[in-house]
């Protein structure tokens, strides 16, 4: 089971709570456990962010695109539109998910995962941090990290990702 940023922590539970189900899971861009203090400073960062509105001078617009060329880092404007247009045309912000993913205390989850376990994150995606103290609550887990890569890392790294994930899901358990 693969899953991304707030998906990494469906993959986490659903490996935690029905692993009979599960052989492999693949945690990509999900961040370690942080403190009280960097939960609650990293939540007032999507609250500014959050009440941002379009409006009719398109700097709104000129501002979320800034954001996503800092996603898809070092790529051409023609991949990063993708995500971009996505989100201006749903209203769907990414970062809503992060309220709930931040609250979640997600310890007894990882600290019983007892399937392989991938962790993979973007060199340059910002939105996560202390990945390789995973690695510690983890015992069967290994990490790979993308370099030029962010938040979108499968869209600017696909490559490099799914050559990552498929020699993760070939190795023998």
């Amino acid at each position: 089971m693969l899953g991304h940023h707030g998906g990494a922590l469906v993959a986490m539970n659903v490996g935690y709570k029905d692993s009979d189900r599960v052989r492999k899971t693949i945690l990509s861009g999900t961040s370690g456990i942080k403190k009280q203090e960097e939960r609650a400073d990293f939540s007032k960062k999507l609250d500014l962010e959050k009440k941002q509105e379009i409006d009719l001078s398109g700097q709104s617009l000129m501002d979320a695109w800034q954001r996503y060329v800092k996603y898809i880092p070092k790529t051409d404007p023609n991949t990063i539109i993708r995500a971009y247009l996505n989100n201006v045309m749903t209203r769907i912000r990414s970062y809503d998910a992060h309220h709930a993913v931040l609250k979640w205390d997600r310890k007894q989850a990882l600290e019983n995962l007892k399937m392989p376990v991938l962790l993979i994150q973007g060199d340059e995606d910002e939105f996560v941090s202390n990945q390789e103290n995973l690695l510690k609550l983890l015992p069967n887990a290994q990490r790979k990290v993308i370099p030029s890569a962010g938040a979108f890392m499968f869209f600017n790294k696909a490559k490099e990702c799914s050559s990552v994930i498929r020699t993760f899901l070939s190795q023998e358990m």
